[in-house]
């Protein structure tokens, strides 16, 4: 007990230090990003437009297919890279494959082609499609719809599935569709988008304006993967530490239960009035935890706050959902 005490006692000074550099940074204008202001880190369309734009080679960054070619080297992992003209691309936001049957149609977040017949219905040419997955759930057989799409329309094609820490999709979306097998692939914000990012701002050395943007796009990533502050650094070599190895083991098996119990007592207790009733109360189920308050005179609708898991208690959302 007295090396978790000991343990703690540091890790409370890494993050009161952390929470002092951040206040600094905020004196200074340095958490000052426009993507926050205009509330793009909400916005899936968004998210899709401004990728878009960078990958389109005819887009104003001025730098043709270069972060294009960049894009398709960091997507490779290594392995088969997927065939495309870059200078001859075109890139399209919500492309429209048509009206939705159990099989086809629906509307493909990011289409890049260099297919010059796109939409006529003859095959040939290679394309990448992007499924662009932040908040939104899987529609029922979305990554079939865009497969049977892209196999009667490109002669090679990759069908990429993007979230933001790199999670696969549901049952319902992909089918019998295998990743293993190469039906589609996997790809995250937290390290390929912001790795090819971080490529694209080099490639822009030249190009402040474009370069300063991407920046803040890489920072508005960062905060959304909760990854890369100046405490989590610091955090992780003091925890990776052989003396503090096994104390942190510990603590992290332990947090599931200690996020429940507060959850259950110090939230419930705070939250507790005659008007309501509470319906739900956990952190431990599903991708999401928090607590359901349904008032007294409601029949079919609760009031609901809820938590991102992956994210601990950050990123706290609420609404009132109609049962």
């Amino acid at each position: 007990m007295d090396k978790l005490e000991k343990l703690l006692s540091q890790v409370r000074v890494y993050v009161n230090e952390d929470k002092q550099r951040r206040a600094e940074a905020f004196r200074r204008g340095e958490c000052y990003n426009v993507f926050n202001v205009l509330g793009v880190d909400n916005m899936e369309l968004s998210h899709s437009a401004f990728l878009a734009a960078l990958l389109n080679p005819d887009g104003s960054h001025g730098m043709q297919d270069a972060f294009l070619k960049a894009f398709i080297d960091t997507i490779a992992h290594g392995g088969t890279k997927p065939e495309l003209d870059t200078a001859h691309a075109k890139v399209y936001t919500e492309y429209n494959i048509g009206n939705i049957t159990e099989t086809t149609g629906g509307r493909i977040d990011i289409l890049i082609t260099d297919h010059s017949d796109t939409g006529s219905g003859k095959v040939g040419g290679h394309a990448i499609i992007i499924e662009n997955k932040i908040w939104a759930a899987d529609q029922p057989n979305q990554l079939v719809r865009y497969n049977n799409f892209a196999h009667e329309m490109y002669a090679k094609y990759a069908l990429l599935y993007l979230t933001l820490n790199g999670e696969g999709p549901s049952d319902q979306s992909r089918g019998t569709l295998d990743a293993q097998d190469g039906g589609y692939r996997c790809i995250s914000y937290r390290s390929d988008i912001i790795g090819w990012l971080h490529k694209c701002a080099q490639l822009a050395f030249d190009k402040p304006r474009v370069r300063e943007t991407i920046n803040q796009y890489i920072n508005l990533l960062q905060q959304l993967t909760n990854q890369n502050t100046m405490e989590q650094k610091q955090l992780i070599q003091l925890l990776t530490n052989k003396e503090n190895f096994e104390q942190a083991c510990a603590i992290a098996d332990t947090m599931p239960a200690v996020k429940q119990y507060m959850v259950e007592t110090t939230l419930r207790e705070q939250l507790k009035d005659d008007r309501y009733e509470i319906t739900d109360c956990t952190y431990d189920r599903g991708n999401f935890g928090g607590i359901s308050l349904r008032p007294k005179s409601w029949n079919h609708c609760i009031i609901k706050f809820e938590f991102e898991k992956y994210n601990g208690t950050t990123d706290l959302c609420y609404g009132i959902l109609d049962e």
